[in-house]
């Protein structure tokens, strides 16, 4: 076997033999080489600062390659981005089928590594609905993303790789539907290139990707973004009172005298026309027109226990914000952190579910879909390895959604008894209730913490916090002392002091997408840190090791 080292730009790589030997990147910053093809598709080495500046690795290309082939990569942002393009050209990941075809879906792949592509012409894309990701994308440099007359160029250099999308401009993105990994751009800025911030983008897991050994290695924390533009503004949501009569004009099919002026409808009995009006256009819609369809995925655990998606789909052609879903379920001990989930014990294994969005997905899209996370315990299941489907989840009884209460530009409608829908209108926010408190459990905030270590004592875990009132809690603020040190977290900004000792004064306040805990429920707040108390992997942490 015989060891190559890279970067050596002035000279290629001959004799490689991808049957024993290995590339060997030592400690290379991330910064200072990527990967690539030449025309010709044989592997090279990259300058990412200036053009014509490459090693090529003779007669190889990265399909040639096994994870064999490397040797310990030291940087970690290196190994992700190492890992994007072999992975993509070794078809590995969510892109490609069992066969490793490229899926035909509704996501768009950007890479940077393909000089003998050149440029990808993207047609038809849907800013509202498909999705740009950069889960193969092999570099933190120069990524230019600009309007080139009616299309929008996104590209990267030195290679000069770029995908052109036709009739698009870069202010129509939005911000939910453009994926990266964790360290791309809560680390090394990508987000600035499309000039939204981190929270608006989704952070996608790099599970199922090849990535070299050399240390752990981020990218494996998952968050939906945001349903804005750059500029902050929501597609199909109106801003004034007429515009939300124009929407629901629209969506109701109703005339615009009607819309305007209720005084004016007759042949309807009893109280103001234009509010009975609209009762019976809804009523007439019924559960799954106009409003929300449900489904769901999933597969049961040893036990019946499950984790499963809840999908809503919005089959109209205007966004949905604010929505709200009942339901009858067959199964129980429902825990969500996608969504608010209040639950009623009907007997006989039912649960009455009523659904409220985060902040994060309060908008479900025009002909779109978001989906709510969530665990629960079939009341019907008790294999493993079973699917979750409609059928054995929710009641045949229930009906999909029920619908009340349209909120038209601050003025809310009396309607039917159950459940919750609001058309795309701007609702006014309720007064904010701060959460202060000094230890793990006092001012209506309790503290718990999941999660586990790696080699050395690293771990990532999910700090989480209950809100204990019947209130909602907005804008809060925690304290706590940690057994921990070296904190990195991106669902909230982790504020931290050395006391000694191996102990750190933690003050944690939230990202704009989980400043409110509901009453009686919890978010929770990804983060990354290092005991002081523990050394040994797999380490489960716990309130009793990690809070002082």
């Amino acid at each position: 076997m015989a060891i190559f080292t890279v970067g050596n730009f002035s000279q290629d790589i001959t004799g490689f033999d991808p049957s024993s030997d290995q590339l060997d990147f030592g400690n290379i910053s991330v910064h200072s080489l990527i990967l690539g093809n030449d025309v010709d598709g044989t592997a090279t080495i990259v300058y990412p600062w200036q053009p014509n500046s490459f090693q090529r690795i003779e007669g190889v290309r990265w399909s040639d390659l096994s994870p064999a082939n490397f040797a310990d990569v030291g940087n970690e942002h290196l190994r992700g981005d190492i890992g994007g393009v072999y992975s993509w050209e070794n078809k590995l990941g969510p892109a490609f089928d069992a066969g490793g075809n490229v899926i035909a879906g509704d996501t768009v792949y950007i890479r940077s590594h393909e000089k003998n592509i050149g440029e990808t012409v993207v047609d038809g894309f849907d800013p509202i609905t498909d999705k740009i990701s950069f889960l193969y994308f092999g570099t933190r440099e120069r990524l230019l993303v600009e309007n080139d007359g009616p299309d929008m160029v996104i590209s990267s250099e030195p290679i000069g790789q770029s995908f052109r999308f036709t009739n698009v401009q870069r202010e129509d993105l939005i911000g939910q539907n453009i994926e990266f990994h964790f360290d791309q751009i809560v680390e090394d800025l990508l987000d600035r290139a499309f000039s939204f911030t981190p929270e608006q983008l989704t952070l996608v897991s790099r599970e199922g990707l090849f990535t070299p050994e050399g240390g752990p290695t981020d990218g494996f924390q998952e968050r939906l973004g945001q349903f804005v533009r750059n500029d902050g503004t929501i597609p199909g949501v109106a801003q004034t009172e007429e515009e939300s009569a124009e929407l629901l004009m629209t969506v109701g099919n109703m005339p615009a005298g009607m819309m305007m002026n209720s005084e004016s409808v007759t042949g309807v009995p009893g109280g103001d026309g234009f509010q009975q009006a609209m009762q019976n256009v809804m009523m007439s819609m019924g559960p799954t027109q106009n409003g929300i369809e449900l489904d769901i995925e999933g597969t049961t655990w040893s036990g019946g226990g499950f984790g499963a998606d809840l999908i809503l789909k919005n089959p109209s052609n205007e966004s949905l914000t604010d929505w709200r879903v009942s339901f009858v379920a067959k199964a129980n001990s429902f825990q969500g952190w996608g969504g608010d989930f209040q639950t009623e014990d009907l007997g006989n294994g039912l649960t009455q579910v009523t659904l409220t969005p985060k902040a994060w997905n309060a908008t479900i899209p025009a002909d779109g879909e978001i989906r709510v996370n969530f665990n629960a315990q079939s009341t019907d299941i008790t294999a493993g390895d079973v699917a979750i489907t409609p059928a054995n989840f929710f009641n045949e009884t229930s009906s999909s959604m029920n619908m009340s209460g349209m909120n038209m530009g601050g003025m809310t409608m009396p309607g039917m008894e159950q459940g919750e829908m609001n058309m795309p209108v701007i609702g006014s926010a309720s007064d904010p209730i701060t959460g202060m408190m000094m230890n793990p459990s006092q001012n209506g905030i309790e503290l718990d913490i999941e999660g586990m270590t790696w080699s050395g004592g690293g771990f990532g875990a999910d700090l989480i916090l209950a809100n204990t009132t019947n209130s909602d809690i907005e804008d809060w603020s925690v304290s706590f002392a940690a057994n921990a040190n070296n904190f990195q977290g991106w669902g909230g900004d982790f504020q931290t002091e050395d006391l000694g000792n191996g102990t750190t004064q933690v003050t944690l306040t939230p990202k704009s997408w989980t400043s409110m805990i509901p009453a009686d429920g919890e978010i929770r707040v990804n983060f990354n840190a290092v005991s002081s108390d523990i050394t040994a992997s797999g380490v489960e942490i716990t309130g009793d090791n990690f809070f002082v």
